[in-house]
């Protein structure tokens, strides 16, 4: 299928670039009628590739629709991805600041500060500041 592919594509430039179709491959009939002999093991190859260009021929238009569905689905996967990022972002944030508050008021209370309280709050607050300093020291390298 390579070679098939190469001769096309030299086929499509010839064509381009002098206006005139590539000649074919040699098959039997033409070389009966250039005068050149052909044996039998070069008549069962001539044959061969004939199969194999008439069962290429017959799939291509197939392949070509497969092609063009399977991009159209990718394309429309792409799209409908693309559509729902924002509020996927937004629900991952959502769910992480969740869980931070969680792990904030755990932290606290294991301290022996009960939720609600005006040192819990302090507490809560200086871990949202190391956070944030933690955040910052590894956002820096980066450069954002």
């Amino acid at each position: 299928m390579g070679t098939h592919f190469l001769l096309a594509a030299l086929r499509a430039v010839a064509r381009l670039l002098t206006g005139r179709p590539f000649p074919a491959p040699m098959t039997r009939d033409r070389a009966v009628l250039h005068d050149r002999p052909v044996s039998l093991q070069q008549q069962m190859q001539l044959r061969r590739k004939a199969m194999l260009g008439r069962m290429i021929e017959r799939i291509r238009p197939h392949a070509e629709l497969a092609l063009f569905a399977a991009a159209f689905v990718m394309a429309t996967a792409f799209a409908a991805t693309l559509r729902e990022m924002p509020e996927a972002r937004a629900s991952n944030e959502r769910v992480e600041i969740l869980e931070i508050a969680e792990e904030n008021r755990a932290f606290c209370a294991a301290r022996g500060l009960p939720a609600g309280g005006r040192e819990h709050t302090l507490c809560v607050m200086e871990l949202n500041q190391l956070r944030a300093k933690h955040a910052q020291r590894v956002l820096q390298p980066v450069g954002f």
